[in-house]
Parts: structure tokens; C-alpha cells; sequence
């Protein structure tokens, strides 16, 4: 089978990427408006708003290990990506997909790295 390693391939991992950014985001854009449609209902009808509702409405905080599972997650993103060069090199005979792939899986592998230290830094002293 004659595998042709072009463009569009790239165009179409990266697409999923995208994609997954932007399906989170619209959930959590209607995660909000459903929340916000409950309290005006709760107003509407002369329900209080207890402490614990007003208190959950605020920003939520990440959990200590957050920001350091983040950067595993990134970590092996960048993994994958130099391995979807090599072995997509290796089936369209094409040496420089590594390399380019290599290149590509420097931006997540290095926030990644980045997000590491940060939350090994910023853990609160216990």
C-alpha cells in the first residue's frame, strides 16, 4: 500500500486538536448559561440563595496537582506527536517528517515541561 504523507494529514490532526478545544469550550459556555437560568428561576420565584449556592457561583480554583497533571497530559501529547513523524515517515518514505514533527511536538512538550515546574514550585508548604 502506497501511503502519501501530504498536507492535509497534518491539517487533519491538528484539526481534532481544534476540534476538542472548541467542544469544551461550547460546554462549558452552556454549563454557565444553564446555571445562570436556575438562579433567575430561583430569584424569580422568592427562593434565598443560600451561602453554600453563592459560594459555588464564584471561580473555582484549581486543585494543587492541577497544573502538574496538565503538563503530563502535554508531556504526552508531545510524544505522540513525534511518534505519529516517525512512523508516518516511515510508511510514505519520507525522513524529514520527524524532524518536522519533532518541531511540532516542541510547543506542547515545552508548556508542558513549563506547567511541571510551575506547579512543583507553587505547591502551598504543608
Amino acid at each position: 500500500m502506497d501511503w502519501f504523507w501530504n498536507g492535509s494529514s497534518y491539517f487533519g490532526v491538528f484539526g481534532f486538536v481544534i476540534a476538542i478545544i472548541l467542544i469544551n469550550a461550547v460546554a462549558s459556555v452552556i454549563k454557565n448559561a444553564q446555571q445562570q437560568q436556575t438562579i433567575r428561576e430561583m430569584l424569580k420565584n422568592g427562593q434565598p440563595l443560600d451561602e453554600k449556592m453563592i459560594e459555588s457561583l464564584g471561580v473555582e480554583r484549581e486543585g494543587r496537582g492541577s497544573s502538574v497533571t496538565a503538563g503530563f497530559i502535554l508531556i504526552a501529547v508531545a510524544v505522540a506527536l513525534v511518534l505519529l513523524g516517525y512512523f508516518g515517515g516511515n510508511i510514505s518514505d519520507e525522513p524529514d517528517a520527524a524532524i518536522a514533527m519533532l518541531g511540532v511536538a516542541a510547543f506542547p512538550g515545552l508548556i508542558g515541561l513549563v506547567l511541571i515546574i510551575s506547579g512543583m514550585l507553587n505547591r502551598p508548604n504543608e
